[in-house]
This record gives structure tokens, sequence and C-alpha cells, in this order.
């Protein structure tokens, strides 16, 4: 048998070349959406990961400051005359974590306070390099959910409307936190806040059913108006007692916008103030059980 009659008997017809390259394009049709329930599920599974470990770095946090987690939201002319350790009623720095931004010591946020206890060293002499070391490293990673398509997003956690406006450190984040608990103080003119002491200021000691309040929550990047422009990602309080089915059903301050529908398919992923941290169904039912601050 001739060389050339040998690799004609050896090779594949044109014919069974696209049957079999039709057989391997139906199977990866089959298996790609599979492939990507199981890449969401391990994603979620990161997260809420991320979110357990940033919980529990917050609780750590109040061990070393006498019970206070790291303080955040907007300042108040009424009971913050600023966003500084003075303004706020810590003069001696002995409750929230600061940094130096020329004369003055202002709190840190979320982020830059909590990068001590995840085992970030981030520098605290300027507001520049503060901003630049919470936007690598561990912190960094900790704080953008794996399955956030953008890559979180640029937004701060303090705020100072006392009496114009400063934003605090920036940096990118996935996750919209509680200003129920973490919170100054509740502006004292006419813009809804009906209970007076419904902010906690971190206090753990004044956190009740500390299981059902939570801290933290997956959140879009909406707030802002656009991905790249900063902002700040959290959900306003009123009073006692709301939760997060009062901002599904009355879209409390906006904050509705927070819900991401599409990130875990349907479920939003929460720190709780106890330490634990959960996958929920994206729902009203669900979320009318997640509270802001408990009166008792």
């Amino acid at each position: 048998m001739s060389l050339r009659l040998r690799m004609r008997m050896s090779g594949f017809t044109l014919v069974e070349l696209l049957v079999v390259i039709g057989i391997i394009a139906l199977l990866v049709a089959i298996l790609l959406p599979a492939l990507n329930r199981a890449k969401e599920a391990s994603n979620s599974l990161k997260c809420v990961a991320n979110l357990r470990t940033l919980v529990q770095a917050a609780l750590v946090h109040a061990n070393d400051h006498r019970g206070y987690m790291p303080i955040a939201g907007a300042t108040f002319r009424e009971e913050c005359t600023s966003a500084t350790a003075e303004g706020i009623g810590d003069a001696g720095q002995v409750r929230y974590s600061y940094y130096r931004e020329g004369s003055l010591n202002r709190p840190m946020g979320l982020a830059g306070s909590l990068a001590k206890y995840v085992g970030q060293r981030v520098r605290t002499t300027s507001k520049a390099e503060l901003e630049a070391d919470l936007n690598t490293g561990q912190i960094a990673k900790l704080f953008i959910c794996p399955s956030d398509r953008d890559g979180g997003w640029l937004g701060y956690t303090i705020a100072e409307y006392t009496p114009s406006f400063w934003p605090g450190p920036e940096s990118r984040q996935s996750y919209a936190f509680n200003e129920g608990v973490l919170g100054i103080a509740e502006p004292g003119d006419n813009s809804g806040v009906v209970e007076k002491g419904c902010r906690l200021r971190a206090n753990t000691a004044k956190i009740k059913r500390s299981d059902q309040c939570f801290l933290l929550t997956d959140s879009t990047s909406l707030r802002s108006g656009a991905w790249d422009r900063s902002g700040i990602q959290v959900y306003y309080n009123l009073k006692w007692n709301q939760t997060l089915g009062d901002v599904w059903d009355s879209n409390m301050s906006g904050d509705r916008v927070n819900f991401d529908f599409k990130r875990h398919r349907g479920r939003i992923n929460i720190a709780f103030c106890d330490g634990h941290a959960d996958s929920l169904p994206l729902t009203r039912a669900a979320m009318g059980k997640v509270y802001f601050t408990v009166r008792n």
C-alpha cells in the first residue's frame, strides 16, 4: 500500500471533522451555564468570607477602642462640629482610628480603620498616602466582591457637612454600610429623622439583637451616578426598628439603589454585628428581618 493511500485512509474527512466540532460546541453550550453557576457559587462564598472577615475586624477594633467599632457616616453641626477627633467628641482618640490631614486628626473611616486588623499596614501621615495604601493589598481585596464586575467603585465612608463638605479617604469598594450602627449623628433639621439616638456611633454596647442588625451588605455602585465618580455607599436610617424591608417598601432615602439583584443571582450577602455573615434571598420577606438598629 502506498504512503499516500495510507495517509488518506488514516485521516478525517471534512464531514467527520465538522461533526466532531459540532459535538464539541454542543457540549460546551451544555456545560458552560453549569460552569458559570459553579464559578458564581464560589465567588459568593468568597464574598461571604470577605464580609465575615471585615465584621470580625470591626469587633477586634472595638476590643482595642473601648467598645467602639470604626465610626462612619456624616457629621452634622447640631451634634458634631466637624469630622475631627475633637468634633466627634473623642479628643483623647481612644474610641476611633485617625490619620493626620494637615493640622487635623481625621477619622479614617471603615477601610483605613480595619486595615490593621486584617494584617495590612497603612500610612497615617497624610490623606494621599492613606488612600494609596487603601487601594492595594489585603484591605482592597476584602472590600471588593469577587462577583462585582466593576471591580468596586471609588467611595468614602466618612464625610463632613459642618459647614462645608469634606469627603474622607477614598478607596474602591463593593459594600454599603449601616449608618444606624456606625453613624455619627442625626441631622437636626426637617430631613426626616424622627427619633433621636438611632445612630449608635459604632458603640457596641448600644447594639441590641446584634445577630439581626447588619453592618455591611453587597451593594451596587449607582449611588454616585457613575462607577468612576466617588460617593458614599451607605444605608441611612431614620428611626429605631427599621429594616431593609423598609428600604424595599419606601425606597428610604433612595437607598433601594443599593440592592444588587444581579450580582449573586437574586441573593444578597450580609455581615451582621455579632460577627457572622450569611447569604440571604433578596426578597421583601427576608429583608424585613434585617435591622438597622433596635431599641429593645
